[in-house]
C-alpha cells in the first residue's frame, strides 16, 4: 500500500476508491498537523467533518457521511 507515502499512490487510490471529498494531500505537511492536532483521526483513509472555525465535529466515518448527506439534502 503506497497510497500513504507517496503522491501518486494517493491520487491511484482516490481514483480507484471514487472517494469524493475532498484530501489532504501528503505534501501538506502543515494541514496534516493541524488535523492531527484536533486528536485521533482514526486510520487511513479517514474522513473528518469539521466546523468552520476548525472544531472538529466528528470523525467517525459513517456518522460524518450521515452528516453531510443531511447537510446536502440527498
Amino acid at each position: 500500500m503506497d497510497y500513504d507515502r507517496n503522491a501518486k499512490g494517493l491520487e491511484g487510490y482516490l481514483k480507484d476508491s471514487k472517494i469524493s471529498w475532498p484530501a489532504i494531500k501528503l505534501d501538506q505537511q502543515k494541514s496534516v498537523s493541524e488535523l492531527t492536532s484536533l486528536g485521533e483521526t482514526g486510520f487511513i483513509p479517514n474522513i473528518v467533518l469539521l466546523k468552520p472555525d476548525g472544531t472538529m465535529v466528528s470523525n467517525k466515518r459513517n456518522e460524518v457521511i450521515k452528516k453531510l448527506s443531511e447537510l446536502s439534502g440527498s
